[in-house]
């Protein structure tokens, strides 16, 4: 039986067998049993590689962090995850980079991650917001409409998301307004250059 922790472009969690490319960490979501108790623990939710230095868990261990696993970086910037500086190793910088650009901070500023943790959770917690199509940059999910499922902004194309991997669906006119999943300051991030990681189903 799968564990309650593949997560979805809204971050909501379910439990399926699909595993995909990231593994992710709110805190410790589970207790002694496996089960998940809370959204989060922290505001510092991050997207980690899947493997870093040859290290092994037993996944969701009881007192420890709850492993979450996303398709692809789309999704996770999607759920409100930033790159994790530790087991990542060049996404972490570009995307102070991409932030500072964003931000309109000065050149060289450094970037806090707890302010970055702090706007993301409030926008986490905020209303979903609508803009056109055309405005949006690669990378980001939208919802065409309220029962429909999410979808990746790619190339010009709208792809349906799902655990499996991506779907081509007819895409609407560049002008048509779309609901905005992706965080607004991860969209700003993905203009400003973010180089993100999709899963290799946009290929088909």
């Amino acid at each position: 039986m799968p564990h309650k922790n593949r997560v979805d472009p809204f971050g909501n969690l379910h439990a399926t067998p699909q595993r995909g490319t990231l593994m992710g960490n709110r805190g410790n979501l589970h207790d002694a049993d496996g089960t998940i108790r809370r959204r989060f623990k922290h505001k510092a939710w991050v997207a980690c590689a899947l493997e870093f230095r040859s290290r092994h868990r037993p996944v969701m261990a009881p007192g420890c962090y709850t492993e979450l696993f996303f398709l692809d970086e789309a999704t996770a910037l999607s759920a409100g995850h930033r790159p994790c500086g530790t087991c990542q190793t060049r996404a972490p910088s570009k995307f102070k980079q991409c932030w500072r650009q964003a931000m309109r901070m000065g050149l060289g500023t450094p970037v806090d991650l707890k302010v970055v943790d702090n706007i993301l959770h409030d926008e986490r917690t905020g209303v979903t917001w609508t803009t056109p199509l055309r405005t949006l940059p690669d990378g980001t999910m939208v919802q065409v409409a309220p029962e429909e499922p999410p979808c990746l902004w790619w190339h010009g194309r709208l792809l349906q998301w799902s655990f499996d991997g991506y779907d081509p669906r007819p895409t609407l006119q560049l002008d048509e307004n779309v609901a905005v999943l992706t965080p607004r300051s991860l969209v700003e991030v993905l203009k400003a250059g973010y180089p993100i990681s999709v899963h290799p189903s946009v290929a088909a």
